[in-house]
């Protein structure tokens, strides 16, 4: 009996082994790839700045401390690539935390907000130096700049046309900003939902463009919950909140932070304030 005994408690203890390593096994295969994705490894961590620019223009009578000119977005790359920058997508920055896509050492993205006109001029500039950037795009401007065929007030917003073009050079991705939200108001989670759900459908029915991320202005503050923006298959969004951003895991793409570009300081000042903000 003592032996037969022995041997049932042998038995018992592997099949218990064998039932614990197969619902292991089984939980790896069928989790959620995005639970799965764990940067324990400080190695596996990037530091990467971005920068927004909210106008462009050198035009004297403006007094806007947000413009700045087309000489400072120049000066702003020449000083970024001296520091050993590389520019990058926030496409780019999906792809390292969803895929393992390596990243430049010191990568950063270059941001452009409200979809002004003045952005096809962005191109050259960016095609002079090989530089890329993201442009972000509210809506129903866009929808009235093509129908009045850029006449009227509406005039200094990307058409749709325009938006398609700047995408298909390679150089440029498109964001969403919003479709029509007055900054600074209050809208419920089913508003905000309707809204970026309309403008991603614009843009892919007008200009052949999924946005890469979801972008607040601004004036406008990141909401309590972006369940709606996950809801659309939104994997990043951006604040204009100014500190680094530590790409990590996929949350750490959601309110990615901004460092404003503003008129009146240097190249040099400013890419040192960035850098001086780096988690050595």
């Amino acid at each position: 009996m003592k032996n037969g005994s022995f041997c049932y408690r042998i038995k018992s203890f592997f099949i218990t082994i064998l039932y614990v390593t197969g619902m292991l096994v089984f939980s790896f295969m069928f989790a959620d790839n995005e639970s799965m994705t764990v940067f324990a490894d400080p190695s596996q961590r990037v530091i990467c700045p971005i920068i927004v620019y909210h106008n462009i223009s050198d035009d004297s009578v403006l007094t806007d401390p947000l413009n700045v000119t087309w000489r400072d977005l120049e000066a702003d790359i020449k000083s970024l690539k001296q520091e050993g920058y590389e520019p990058v997508f926030i496409q780019d920055l999906i792809d390292f935390v969803y895929d393992r896509k390596p990243l430049p050492e010191k990568p950063v993205v270059l941001t452009f907000d409200n979809g002004l006109s003045s952005l096809t001029a962005v191109l050259p500039v960016l095609q002079k130096y090989n530089f890329k950037a993201s442009v972000s795009v509210v809506g129903h401007l866009s929808e009235l700049s093509t129908k009045n065929k850029r006449e009227g007030l509406t005039a200094a917003y990307l058409t749709w046309d325009e938006i398609s073009d700047l995408y298909e050079s390679g150089l440029v991705e498109i964001n969403g900003q919003s479709y029509n939200i007055n900054d600074g108001e209050a809208f419920s989670d089913e508003f905000l939902y309707k809204d970026a759900l309309k403008l991603n459908k614009k843009l892919q029915e007008q200009s052949g463009v999924t946005p890469a991320a979801y972008v607040y202005s601004i004036s406008r503050s990141l909401p309590a919950d972006e369940g709606f923006l996950k809801k659309l298959g939104f994997r990043a969004s951006m604040s204009c909140d100014e500190n680094m951003n530590v790409i990590t895991t996929p949350e750490s793409l959601f309110g990615l932070c901004r460092y404003s570009r503003r008129g009146g300081i240097s190249s040099e000042e400013f890419i040192a304030r960035i850098i001086g903000d780096m988690p050595y």
